[in-house]
């Protein structure tokens, strides 16, 4: 005969245990959002600015806004932004908002840009031809997505940990 004491704290233990597992896993998620935020934004092509400026973050549904020469009068003075430049990167990380989401919450990263017509998608599928500053600045989210899931295809603890600080 097989006797079991104190189930009910072994019960409770496995119940910490899986909740701690979901508030890593849900942080390490927004992490990896971040990161992959980031990857885009430092990636992407720009002219004006707008388009680095108009990656959004946004939940439950996507943010279609756009606003449109954010930062014509720096273009004007200084000549066009390339690849890297920080102040439309830094704008369009100062309005990301990152709440903490439960697992199954679903995070939108999308962009509105237009000059006459949408054009993410034309640099997204190469169609646009850069200037040699942002050569090879096309397939921006899919070199992302490809660079940050090789990144994480497995996650260390010291990754998990970096992750779920939620630094980019």
């Amino acid at each position: 005969m097989l006797k079991v004491k104190r189930l009910d704290k072994f019960s409770s233990a496995i119940d910490a245990w899986l909740g701690e597992v979901e508030t890593a896993t849900a942080e390490a998620a927004v992490g990896i959002a971040k990161e992959v935020f980031g990857q885009i934004l430092q990636g992407s092509p720009q002219y004006s600015g707008d388009f680095a400026a108009s990656w959004r973050v946004s939940y439950h549904s996507v943010d279609y806004t756009y606003e449109n020469d954010l930062f014509i009068h720096d273009v004007i003075e200084t000549g066009p932004f390339q690849r890297g430049s920080r102040k439309p990167i830094d704008h369009a990380k100062g309005r990301a908002q990152w709440p903490k989401l439960g697992l199954g919450s679903h995070i939108y990263l999308s962009n509105s840009a237009a000059h006459e017509e949408p054009y993410a998608w034309k640099i997204e599928s190469g169609a646009i031809h850069f200037r040699p500053v942002n050569e090879g600045a096309d397939h921006v989210v899919a070199r992302t997505v490809t660079y940050v899931g090789n990144l994480y295809k497995t996650i260390s603890a010291p990754q998990l940990a970096n992750l779920r600080t939620g630094r980019f």
